[in-house]
């Protein structure tokens, strides 16, 4: 994210390509949910649990 600040000058903002940046680090953020989705929302499950 830190990287995002170098579309960001004195000279003024590149809006896209910073939301090209943006969308380039979000992406395997989610590739990752999807990925593991099944585990994240078992445990989700598991700990509304009592036993």
């Amino acid at each position: 994210m830190v990287g995002l600040l170098a579309f960001s000058s004195e000279w003024g903002t590149q809006p896209r390509l910073l939301m090209a940046a943006a969308t380039f680090s979000v992406v395997p953020v989610l590739a990752l949910f999807f990925v593991l989705q099944r585990y994240f929302i078992a445990g989700i499950a598991r700990a509304g649990m009592k036993f």
